[in-house]
């Protein structure tokens, strides 16, 4: 019997349980097909928007330097990203991944971007 398995998560993430920086959102879903010539393989789509806090903002407009980010010229905006994914399953244990993420205000300046990220990856359980 063939079919296909839909996983969907959106997940705003309480204030309560942020970091102190940070304030991500996220929505996704991936695709898992069983009963297919490729069962175990996977296919998905993320979007996630990540903020950081006002002390934060100032901070970097001020020319702070965070670890990854901030040049001394901050224009804040969101950070946006959707990633696309295509996880395959190649022998036993091992999988690749094909892999890329549109990017929007990266490092939370809107004078920044847009990227976009290609990559792979690989997976081997023992």
């Amino acid at each position: 019997m063939a079919g296909t398995t839909a996983s969907t998560k959106a997940s705003p993430t309480p204030k309560s349980t942020r970091p102190s920086n940070s304030a991500p959102d996220l929505a996704g879903n991936h695709l898992h097909f069983w009963g297919q010539p490729r069962p175990n393989d996977k296919i998905g789509l993320v979007l996630v928007s990540n903020a950081i806090k006002r002390e934060h903002q100032q901070y970097l407009a001020l020319g702070g330097l965070g670890f990854l980010i901030g040049d001394g010229a901050l224009s804040y905006a969101r950070e946006d990203i959707l990633e696309a994914y295509y996880n395959a399953h190649n022998w036993r244990g091992l999988y690749t991944a094909f892999d890329v993420q549109l990017i929007d205000h990266p490092g939370y300046n809107q004078a920044r971007g847009p990227v976009a990220m290609f990559s792979v990856r690989t997976h081997i359980d023992f």
